[in-house]
């Protein structure tokens, strides 16, 4: 049995020998699927998405089972939403670019936003900016239902916007505003609008306690986060359950962002020694601790993992090893994990990406190092698009 889909019309061609049967139409839940660049595969229905991706995971990481996969919803799951804003003479388009990249495609409302999220954009949409001709913006709810909008201008429409005021008014009346690079806060003095050092704000929760609790997350608007509460919450439970029927007392975390990994670890009485270089990360990790009540279980240490510096003590034979790197994978820690004798290798790496390509690159390499998989599970925090989380378990072999 193989399949097939015809992109046309979006049915699913099922081939049974030479027999072909046409399967339902995935509902349409999108005026501008055809056009918008954002989801490549809403037209396959779901159940099938899932199948598909694991099918791929199973070829691309050279697996002997299809891996298991969970769900973090099929629509209404992003709590962000980064866009493009561009001018047209009168009108004006906030959007993605289109597949065939022609030129943006204007997003009324999106069905994979969170409804509050589709609320922020719909007010943006409502109050667009004068005088700027084009920019990025990044729209973000917190749990807690705050607007959060961070601003990617050039400098002389940033000081246009000061200079005429009432547009900033108004989108700071609804809106946590940053602007530009740094993450800037905008902040009304009384008398005047001007930009202040980044200002964390819990944005994003993570869950601790086995999931009884959830923990606010500091981090601005421009940071990083998963997409969505849901599908984090997916994410976190399948790489504690990853850590557990193993002996490992203590992990090796690195690129520990914000923390989304090393709370809900320490806060089952793992010790965590976490590695993160982005600063601002660490200062909203720094807020979150404060709310932490076992703080003895976690070691934060700033450091550029990728940097020939990186102290490989860090490893030793009791330590299990989370990577959670960017799309580029890990790069240069491999070779510096093959300096390492075998015994003084990390006896267990879980590994989490959301890029296949860098993640099969690695296992691989990993392989050669003397590690096997003997875990995966895809999380599933991008329905209607090509793309999936994953959580790969490695251990070396005997």
């Amino acid at each position: 049995m193989s399949y097939g889909y015809d992109i046309r019309t979006g049915n699913s061609r099922i081939y049974f020998g030479s027999k072909i049967f046409i399967a339902a139409r995935n509902i349409m839940e999108c005026k501008i699927y055809e056009s918008c660049s954002g989801c490549q595969i809403m037209h396959i229905p779901y159940e099938q998405q899932l199948k598909d991706k694991a099918n791929e995971a199973l070829t691309r990481l050279g697996l002997e089972h299809s891996p298991g996969m969970v769900s973090g919803g099929k629509f209404q799951y992003r709590s962000r939403l980064d866009f493009t804003f561009e001018r047209i003479g009168e009108s004006f388009r906030f959007g993605l670019y289109s597949k065939e990249r022609g030129g943006l495609v204007d997003i009324d409302t999106c069905p994979v936003l969170d409804d509050e999220l589709n609320q922020a954009l719909s007010f943006f949409r409502n109050n667009p900016p004068p005088i700027v001709e084009k920019g990025s913006v990044r729209i973000r709810i917190s749990p807690a239902k705050d607007w959060g909008i961070w601003l990617d201008f050039s400098n002389i429409n940033v000081k246009q916007l000061f200079d005429e005021k009432e547009w900033l008014s108004t989108i700071n009346n609804k809106f946590i505003v940053e602007v530009g690079q740094r993450n800037k806060r905008l902040i009304w003095d009384g008398s005047r609008f001007k930009l202040i050092d980044p200002v964390p704000h819990d944005w994003f929760v993570t869950p601790i306690d086995g999931g009884e609790l959830d923990l606010p997350l500091y981090t601005t608007i421009g940071g990083f986060t998963q997409s969505g509460f849901d599908g984090n919450k997916q994410l976190v439970k399948t790489v504690l359950e990853f850590s557990q029927d193993n002996s490992i007392t203590n992990w090796v975390e690195l690129f520990g962002g914000s923390g989304n990994f090393t709370f809900p670890l320490a806060s089952l009485g793992f010790k965590v020694s976490m590695f993160e270089v982005d600063k601002l990360a660490l200062v909203g990790f720094q807020k979150s601790l404060e709310g932490f009540k076992k703080k003895e279980n976690i070691e934060v240490h700033r450091q550029n993992l990728y940097s020939p510096k990186v102290d490989l003590d860090i490893f030793s034979k009791h330590s299990g090893l989370l990577v959670d790197p960017p799309r580029s994978g890990l790069k240069t820690m491999i070779s510096r994990i093959a300096e390492l004798s075998s015994e003084s290798r990390p006896p267990v790496i879980i590994y989490v990406s959301c890029f296949l390509d860098s993640l099969a690159n690695d296992v691989h390499a990993l392989a050669e190092l003397g590690y096997e998989i003997d875990k995966v599970c895809g999380v599933d925090q991008f329905a209607q698009t090509s793309h999936c989380e994953w959580v790969v378990r490695l251990t070396q072999k005997p």
